[in-house]
């Protein structure tokens, strides 16, 4: 190890430097000796590298050797709208991270004699009285290493709910919960069990709790003036603003509601807080001195508890124990709206890592920068040859395609969708990109790294070295059963929405945007979720019903999600309230001009039906059952560029093999349409009409708007959504819905995909076809169409 002798002073200084596209020149450097040269030379190429790949606004990352913050610095923008660059002083939501510091503050009062670990907590909290069908009383020590058996959320304060409550309130709600299983029997991670310790310390030292944190922890580790317990003027100019993302496409400003289990997650903190505080973790290293804990104590937290069957936990006192590369590997993370943490040190050597980005749901990002940084430092005090990070590159667009379809093994299915440049694998649920990394078609994205694929032949592919066979498109799924459709549907908040969905018979739940479990019906309206998996293992969900009978609601573990009103009514329409009314609308439309183009090809535009008789027209702006409520084109006529309507009816053919004729809503649109449309929708649906300052591709003859219907029956199908329907539900990534309605709205893309169409990226009806860009933007009435000048 470097010792602290042979350092050379370091320097830390302020720089004012441009930022450069998705990831940005450092703006806090440090001076290092040469030794650290060479790791901070390849720990930046690294983050630039990841951070430009995810689309991480910020992130910062600070390493300690010892006693020594060798390395801090921020890249990116905290806050895009300020103009504001990420610092190493930069402050981020932490989220678990907390529980080290609640725990620490605990085995002080360990080390003072005021709590004994193995002790009831109703010694210290007599009102905590949760329903258990056990004799063995849960103790402090269960609650640190998450063996107590109580629910992953408290009923008051948890993760979902906005309005803050007290602590105390947050723990007396854990009375009417029942233990899942026997304290000590076995782990599962608890943020109630840490809002109970939290309570324990205010009752004990009669303190709010974050004034207790501030005695016991901040202040004699050196944070007292930067880190804080809850948004205050010390944390707010440098807060980063998190970003949350969805599977389907979304992007939006993270909550910033306080959580009332606040023990579990509210420290706000710089990397170079969460530094000091790791720097104060050495004290048992030879020639340092032990800032807050006896290396006694600290070395019970590094102990990996045992379960009552003799097998080892994964975790100390707070802290997850495992290893890297054969080292003795401690820390946490953390994940809370917007943002992702990872602290991680090896004990023995005196190393130390904290990276923070300012994005929901990356946490593989920064534990791979975290595990590199460690690989690195202990390379450079092993003289050996620096590592590099794996890093990965688009795939090319043949290829993707090739390997596009729907693949199946044992009766689970992996779907890959070539979706806007980008390879996606749908597996159990959950959505991962499929990334080139060293030659390897291997899954990296920011929740997930490593899985490989490999195409074997023409019919089949490996994932993750288990062979899947590619699945005729012609087996739609059966339909889902009776008894389950009332339960799909959406549950929640904006800023958390429960996914109940169907999918090959059984319902799946969708939790906080990426866990996609199985549900296993357990009685009227209750499932269970997995026994010993994911994060609500051995919990259930309960509906609730009102008084005319309906679902009203979803009950995770004892945490109420109402249902969501989302979309329209199966046969009803969408509507929108315009911003001005028709005569308004039509006036600026009239008076406008849509853009010059040069260049282009002559239009040659023909009608859908002739090339492909077997089509259907449900033209609704030739109606009034619109999303405007108004009629806009004179004449019912669906026309296209003469390319774009061969390609269709190569699609055509296709889905007739599959028994299936196309149904179309829309195609070629005049340009004062697209304007009127504009102009009258409200900025929260933009995203589903085109700006007419750019032109529509329905303007250039190029895109069709279209479902299918039965050709035995006559009717359409249906899919997630209905047409012109402004919600997520409308996107073709939209994780809801039952397999059936997915299975068609996948195979419609997929069908048309193959033909040289593209789908755009809000709406799974809408199809532009490949050669767009060469035809102009027109403004011809459909009823002038072809019919003279």
């Amino acid at each position: 190890m470097l010792s602290a002798p042979t350092h050379a002073r370091m320097r830390v200084h302020l720089a004012s430097l441009l930022l450069l596209g998705a990831c940005a020149t450092p703006v806090w450097n440090v001076e290092l000796d040469e030794e650290y040269q060479g790791v901070v030379s390849e720990l930046v190429a690294a983050v630039k590298q990841e951070m430009g790949t995810k689309e991480i606004p910020a992130l910062s990352i600070a390493l300690v050797d010892g006693e020594r913050v060798v390395w801090a610095q921020g890249f990116g923008l905290a806050d895009a709208e300020e103009d504001r660059a990420a610092t190493a002083d930069t402050a981020y939501r932490v989220g678990s991270v907390s529980k080290l510091f609640t725990d620490i503050a605990l085995m002080r009062c360990v080390e003072n004699g005021s709590i004994d670990l193995d002790a009831p907590v109703s010694t210290y909290l007599p009102s905590f009285q949760p329903v258990s069908d056990f004799e063995t009383l849960i103790t402090l020590r269960q609650l640190t290493n998450h063996t107590s058996g109580l629910l992953r959320e408290p009923p008051v304060g948890n993760y979902f709910e906005t309005g803050a409550p007290s602590l105390e309130d947050t723990v007396l709600s854990l009375n009417s919960t029942r233990l899942i299983f026997e304290p000590g029997s076995r782990t599962k991670y608890s943020n109630a069990g840490l809002a109970v310790v939290g309570r324990v310390l205010e009752v004990l030292h009669d303190r709010p709790y974050p004034e207790v944190m501030t005695d016991l922890v901040l202040r004699p580790m050196g944070m007292a003036e930067s880190a804080a317990l809850e948004r205050n003027a010390t944390v707010i100019p440098r807060l980063a603003k998190g970003r949350m993302w969805t599977y389907d496409g979304r992007s939006f400003d993270a909550p910033t509601f306080e959580l009332g289990m606040s023990p579990a997650g509210s420290l706000y903190a710089s990397v170079l807080d969460l530094a000091r505080f790791m720097r104060g973790l050495f004290g048992h290293l030879p020639g340092h001195q032990a800032e807050v804990l006896q290396p006694s104590s600290l070395e019970t937290m590094l102990t990996p508890v045992q379960a009552s069957d003799g097998s080892q936990l994964p975790f100390g006192i707070g802290f997850h124990v495992g290893e890297l590369d054969g080292h003795r590997r401690c820390g946490h993370n953390g994940a809370l709206y917007g943002f992702s943490t990872e602290l991680a040190y090896l004990p023995e050597e005196g190393l130390g890592v904290v990276v923070a980005a300012s994005l929901d749901g990356c946490n593989t990002v920064t534990r791979r920068l975290a595990d590199h940084a460690l690989r690195l430092m202990l390379a450079t005090l092993a003289d050996r040859p620096l590592p590099r990070l794996a890093t990965s590159r688009g795939i090319n667009p043949a290829r993707g395609k090739r390997l596009a379809g729907l693949y199946e093994r044992d009766g689970n299915l992996a779907r890959l969708t070539w979706d806007d440049d980008r390879l996606l694998l749908e597996m159990r649920g959950k959505i991962c990109e499929v990334r080139n990394v060293g030659g390897r078609f291997t899954v990296d994205d920011r929740h997930s790294f490593g899985t490989q694929i490999e195409r074997l032949d023409s019919e089949s592919i490996a994932i993750g070295g288990t062979p899947y066979t590619r699945v005729d498109l012609t087996m739609p799924p059966p339909p889902c059963p009776p008894e389950l459709v009332e339960y799909v549907g959406e549950y929640g908040w904006d800023h958390n929405v429960l996914y109940i969905r169907e999918r090959a018979g059984r319902l799946e739940a969708l939790i906080e945007w990426f866990w996609m479990e199985p549900l296993t019906a357990a009685g009227p309206d209750r499932f269970e979720l997995p026994p010993r998996s994911g994060l609500y293992a051995s919990e259930e969900i309960r509906f609730r019903r009102d008084p005319q009978g309906a679902i009203s609601a979803a009950v995770l573990g004892e945490v109420p999600f109402e249902r969501r009103a989302v979309g329209t009514m199966e046969g009803e329409t969408f509507k929108i309230a315009p911003l001005h009314d028709q005569a308004q609308l039509r006036l600026m439309a009239s008076t406008a001009m849509p853009p010059i183009e040069t260049g282009k090809l002559a239009p040659d535009l023909v009608d859908i039906t002739t090339v492909i008789p077997s089509t259907r027209l449900d033209l609704r702006y030739a109606t009034s059952n619109n999303f405007m409520s108004t009629v806009f084109y004179r004449e019912a006529r669906a026309l296209l560029q003469r390319p774009a309507a061969e390609a269709l009816g190569r699609a055509a053919k296709n889905f007739a093999a599959l028994g299936y004729g196309i149904l179309i809503h829309d195609a070629y649109r005049p340009w004062r349409v697209t304007k009127m449309f504009w102009d009258a929708t409200p900025l929260e649906h933009k995203q589903y009409v085109a700006d007419p300052s750019k032109g529509s591709r329905h303007n250039r003859g190029c895109a069709v708007d279209l479902t299918l219907y039965d050709l035995e029956t006559g009717r359409p199908i249906r899919t997630t959504s209905g047409y012109d329907e402004f919600s997520p539900r409308a996107h073709p990534l939209y994780p809801g819905g039952t397999g059936l309605e997915r299975w068609y709205r996948d195979t419609i893309r997929t069908v048309m995909e193959r033909a040289g169409f593209r789908t755009y990226v809000w709406e799974w009806w809408h199809f532009d076809y490949d050669g767009w860009r060469e035809y102009p933007i027109l403004n011809v009435p459909l009823e002038e169409v072809g019919r003279g000048d």
